[in-house]
């Protein structure tokens, strides 16, 4: 196993007590830490707005091709000013090439456009080559997000431009990507300004489906993850609705009404079926399956703060 988090050393700034891009590796029981960037001109992004600053490692999200690493994060400067620092903030890729050897490269700078690039990165493997969403959040590290944002590596080898797949008001917890031999790319967004949860498909990364509504009712669609099915081919999706009723702010859900729901899409109909995980709800979910086709999910309680493991019987 191994993490990406945000820690290492403050770097002497008077705001960020950990802000280094790290990864942890664990190998027969023990925790060996390797600090992938610690300045934001290791990754060289040709502006002088851009490459300087210590905060490193926001959203961090880690896939593996083989043995190779792969790490992507936002790089926030000082990590201080709304404009200088998150509007002008960047996304980096660093590259695993040994134990504690990583090599950093700018996917979208930001010190120029100012489009608060970086934002809940999620990075995954398609098919061996690597894909990311994220989105845009400015003024601060983690304030409201908007819009998917979507690169994808080339077949020479070079990662496509930023793609706006879908403009959004507010992602949440952003987009939630994922990848299947048959049906190629997916991404399952919410727009948490309308209540509207939807999925879009692409079979080559660059053409994309209309949005597909999932769910637009009351208070839900919240924290989407998804998952293909890997027998039936069909795209899953888990998310957590509030209230049935509209206008509900998170922490205010009544525990009578909300729940945790999986939704899957029949591959021959196209319809969608519900179904109902936990009545206790959950948030910051994550969707998988495994082989056999039976579905997993990793979720935090809404109210005790406990995380869960629910198992498709």
């Amino acid at each position: 196993p191994a993490v990406a988090y945000l820690g290492g050393g403050s770097d002497m700034s008077a705001y960020w007590f950990q802000s280094d891009a790290v990864v942890s590796f664990r190998n027969g029981g023990t925790w060996a830490t390797e600090v992938v960037a610690t300045q934001g001109n290791e990754a060289n992004c040709g502006s002088a707005v851009s490459d300087r600053g210590f905060v490193v490692g926001v959203f961090p999200s880690l896939a593996f091709i083989g043995n190779t690493g792969y790490l992507a994060y936002r790089d926030g400067h000082g990590g201080q000013f709304p404009q200088q620092d998150w509007a002008a903030s960047d996304l980096e890729i660093a590259t695993r090439t040994g134990a504690n050897a990583w090599t950093k490269n700018c996917l979208i700078a930001g010190g120029d456009n100012k489009q608060a690039w970086g934002g809940h990165n999620k990075l995954i493997n398609a098919g061996g080559a690597l894909a990311i969403t994220s989105d845009k959040i400015f003024g601060g590290a983690d304030t409201t997000a908007s819009n998917v944002i979507f690169n994808y590596v080339q077949a020479d080898g070079g990662w496509s431009l930023p793609q706006s797949v879908l403009p959004v008001a507010n992602t949440q917890s952003g987009p939630s990507p994922a990848w299947d031999s048959q049906e190629k790319f997916g991404i399952a967004t919410i727009n948490k300004s309308t209540v509207e949860l939807y999925l879009l498909t692409s079979a080559n990364g660059r053409n994309w489906s209309s949005p597909d509504p999932v769910y637009a009712a009351g208070s839900g669609g919240w924290y989407p993850s998804l998952a293909w099915d890997p027998v039936y081919h069909e795209p899953a999706i888990a998310f957590y609705i509030c209230d049935t009723r509209a206008g509900q702010n998170e922490g205010f859900c009544p525990a009578a009404e909300d729940k945790l729901v999986v939704t899957q899409r029949n591959a021959s109909v196209g319809n969608w079926r519900e179904e109902d995980v936990d009545l206790e709800g959950g948030v910051q979910t994550q969707l998988g399956f495994f082989a056999s086709g039976k579905r997993w999910l990793v979720y935090r309680d809404p109210r005790s703060g406990v995380v869960k493991a629910a198992i498709e019987k």
